[in-house]
């Protein structure tokens, strides 16, 4: 008989099971066996020391006390409890595409491999980008934990599936003489919406559910309470946004700021309206989204600091908002001049000082 190797200690075969089964001890030293749900040697061993490392930590969580929840039953209670309280675009499509594709199975039969192969499918059959693949990874992610933290499961499956590496996003935004005919081509009713987008880069979700509350005409302040990153962020207003605000007759009724002209209720299409703009000022390749571009792209060119148009964005993480940086061609060489007039050095005035003492040329 082959002498079985440390790492596979734990790992045996079970009479009519095709799967690799594990064995260890809880916390209380009970032995405890279970089916990894592979046939592959090198995942089941990884299972195992999982478990071992829950074990340790006192997190592990025996499989037939766990609740016998399914994956519509977590779908259910994210959506109700979370999801539909976060103004985050599309979460309720992608947790119907995730309930497509995993069907209404037992979370605790829920593994790694599953989801890799259903997103593995979506990226060759649906034609879906790798940023695409991400966020909806991402959420399947926070849906997860949050059964994790339900005491639903006993580890969440998706923890260890890595993001793909994205390519750099589009980058279109209009010069100042498209601006010009951008604004004029917008109906009257359109335009101040469009103002709104290009003088603060809020996103569209943020525009449409922007409240008369968190706008302070007198601060000169908007204040987005979440943002797609989860986090409350200040917009400075400046002249033209405030002279455009401060008509609005709505603002005395303290509800939504934008409101459609043809249902006086929150305003939640513009794409005609926006399409009929574009069309009108002869803009090409251009999406809504773009404006958001267009602020932060033309404050770089101003000079404004990375930094800031991170925070003004809202962006999670600098790395977001490094895309514009090429916009500011010359930033180099102002480091430089700084660094020089701060040194204040003049080495023509040291040389003549060491030859009037007497040094030589």
């Amino acid at each position: 008989m082959k002498n079985r190797s440390k790492a596979d200690r734990g790992l045996f075969r079970r009479r009519g099971s095709p799967h690799w089964w594990i064995r260890f001890a809880d916390e209380n030293g009970r032995i405890r066996r279970e089916s990894t749900g592979t046939t592959e040697k090198k995942l089941a061993r990884e299972i195992l020391g999982k478990n071992k490392t829950l074990v340790v930590e006192g997190r592990y969580l025996d499989k037939k006390k766990i609740p016998k929840t399914t994956f519509f039953q977590l779908c259910g209670e994210y959506w109700e409890t979370w999801g539909k309280h976060k103004r985050m675009k599309g979460l309720r499509e992608m947790i119907e595409i995730w309930k497509t594709g995993v069907g209404d199975v037992p979370l605790k039969d829920l593994s790694q491999r599953k989801i890799e192969r259903f997103l593995n499918r979506r990226m060759k059959k649906d034609g879906i980008s790798a940023a695409t693949r991400n966020r909806h990874l991402t959420m399947l992610k926070a849906m997860l934990n949050k059964a994790l933290k339900w005491g639903m499961i006993s580890q969440n499956p998706a923890v260890d599936i890595e993001r793909l590496r994205e390519k750099n996003g589009r980058l279109r935004f209009l010069d100042q003489e498209e601006i010009r005919r951008f604004l004029n081509a917008a109906s009257d009713c359109f335009r101040p919406i469009l103002v709104t987008a290009l003088h603060t880069g809020m996103r569209r979700g943020e525009i449409i559910n922007l409240m008369w509350p968190e706008v302070d005409l007198k601060n000169r302040i908007i204040t987005v309470l979440e943002s797609k990153s989860g986090k409350k962020r200040m917009i400075p207003i400046d002249d033209t946004l405030h002279e455009t605000l401060h008509i609005f007759p709505s603002r005395f009724k303290r509800g939504y700021v934008f409101l459609s002209p043809r249902t006086g209720e929150r305003w939640v299409d513009f794409k005609k309206q926006f399409h009929t703009a574009i069309d009108r000022a002869g803009i090409e390749d251009f999406r809504f989204h773009d404006t958001r571009h267009t602020f932060a792209s033309h404050l770089v060119m101003a000079g404004v600091d990375i930094k800031t148009v991170q925070e003004l964005l809202g962006h999670a993480t600098l790395t977001m908002t490094m895309k514009y940086s090429h916009l500011a061609p010359d930033h180099r060489t102002r480091a430089i001049r700084i660094l020089d007039t701060a040194l204040q050095t003049d080495t023509k005035t040291d040389t003549v000082e060491k030859d009037n003492s007497g040094g030589s040329l």
